[in-house]
């Protein structure tokens, strides 16, 4: 069966030529591309055939492209992966069909090449069996990465000598670190529930997973300890389940910038804000309003002092720097952190991959060799 060649988000994908014109458009070929991502996340233990296709379930290239999982797509998919060099099958397939394979409940292994790439080593750079260790963790975690503490307990690292180890793999640009609050609650047998102090740590994630935040973005999460059959296994056999957010004050700071700016002078009280924002009352709203008041602080958005105002001293804040879209206030407050030397390399595309944009961008219109 005659095979043809295309890179996709950086790996190398081969098509057979019947199936493509049959089945699959050039665009669904991403989800091929999403399938070698899937089995690179588990570089240790391989994934089956009915492991797959339940990840790929919720891909986004099957909803963006309105692709159902059906046995057509599926064979599609397993004709690509058979085309893929670096790829392994164990055991090996003695049949091109997938319900053969599917029979065998065969795994797919990424070959090593394929693994070192998808963790972001494109050299013959070496790295620590720790180093390494962690970036095989944070590959299996993918989008939802893991805190610095849990990598180090995991690894049965020291804290402080953790931190070299991860600083060292920062440097080098394959993992990026998240600031993150961290709250525990332990349910005990009789469902008593205990809450921990809020804690400040960070998620770690490889470099291709990593979030980009706004500066008055940042991440929560709760971790649950309690005895039930459902839910993660730690290493002392605690059953946890993990609840991460994403904390966005944007409406707030908006709001509070609005006021700010219909203000005689630009200037209110902070109780007067806090009280329109409901911000009062309960340490929860209390400590929501410290976590927008500081934003606005250090992005350079607004500036608090102290006023006489009606004979009393009263807190307020006044606008220097309205949030308008690309205002620039999150590149000022990414630019006042200390961050490790990153060096961005400019690679020229394979002209494989130069000629199926050239065609995907032309759409159903299609275009000649001469203006190719």
């Amino acid at each position: 069966m005659e095979t043809q060649p295309l890179e996709v988000c950086g790996l190398v994908i081969c098509w057979a030529r019947p199936v493509m014109q049959a089945i699959l458009s050039a665009r669904a070929l991403y989800t091929v591309a999403d399938s070698v991502e899937e089995i690179c996340g588990e570089i240790e233990d391989g994934l089956t055939l009915a492991a797959l296709w339940t990840k790929l379930q919720g891909s986004p290239s099957l909803s963006s492209f309105n692709l159902q999982l059906n046995p057509t797509v599926k064979r599609a998919i397993w004709t690509n992966l058979l085309g893929i060099p670096t790829l392994r099958f164990e055991p090996q397939p003695f049949s091109l069909e997938l319900e053969d394979a599917e029979k065998l409940n065969l795994k797919i292994f990424a070959q090593p090449s394929l693994a070192d790439n998808f963790l972001g080593l494109y050299d013959s750079q070496s790295l620590q069996h720790a180093q390494m260790s962690v970036l095989r963790l944070l590959a299996n975690a993918r989008a939802n990465g893991i805190t610095q503490a849990q990598l180090a307990k995991q690894l049965h690292i020291d804290a402080n000598n953790f931190h070299y180890v991860l600083r060292s793999l920062e440097c080098q640009g394959l993992v990026v670190k998240r600031s993150a609050i961290e709250k525990k609650k332990q349910i005990s047998n009789h469902g008593e529930s205990k809450n921990y102090l809020c804690v400040a740590t960070h998620l770690v994630y490889l470099r291709r997973y990593a979030k980009q935040l706004a500066s008055h973005q940042r991440f929560e999460f709760e971790i649950t300890e309690f005895n039930s059959p459902d839910g993660e296994k730690d290493a002392d056999g605690t059953t946890f389940e993990t609840d991460v957010q994403l904390k966005d004050h944007t409406r707030q700071m908006q709001a509070i910038c609005d006021k700010l700016a219909k203000a005689n002078g630009k200037v209110l009280l902070v109780s007067d804000i806090r009280r329109d924002l409901g911000c009062c009352g309960s340490r929860p709203r209390q400590r929501a309003w410290r976590q927008i008041s500081q934003r606005l602080k250090a992005d350079g958005i607004a500036e608090q002092f102290d006023a006489k105002v009606n004979g009393k001293i009263e807190a307020c804040l006044r606008l220097l720097d309205p949030i308008t879209a690309g205002s620039g206030n999150e590149d000022k407050m990414l630019n006042s952190r200390k961050i490790c030397q990153v060096i961005d390399q400019l690679v020229e595309l394979p002209i494989e991959h130069q000629i199926f944009d050239i065609i995907d961008a032309a759409g159903s219109c299609g275009i000649t060799l001469k203006e190719e």
